[in-house]
């Protein structure tokens, strides 16, 4: 599904902060996951972006360009240019 590759381009794009408390880009992700059709979806999603997010080192840059990104992200306009714009997901 397109939006498993757009998660997947999300975190490899971003990086990813390993702290007790929720991130930005752990918001972020969540979110973006939330928007798959199923179950098991969501759940592949979610394990995807932890690998990732296991593999990569913290940086207030990568934080703060996903926060920027919660508010305006939204499930149904992912797939489309200016709602993947939105996510964080397309320059």
């Amino acid at each position: 599904m397109m939006r498993s590759l757009a998660i997947l381009a999300l975190a490899l794009a971003t990086t990813w902060g390993a702290t007790g408390c929720s991130t930005p880009c752990e918001e972020l992700a969540a979110k973006i996951c939330a928007c798959e059709g199923t179950r098991s979806s969501i759940e592949a999603c979610e394990r995807r972006a932890a690998q990732i997010q296991s593999s990569r080192d913290p940086t207030e840059a990568g934080q703060a360009r996903c926060e920027k990104f919660i508010d305006t992200c939204n499930c149904h306009a992912i797939g489309t240019a200016p709602g993947d714009r939105a996510c964080g997901l397309a320059e």
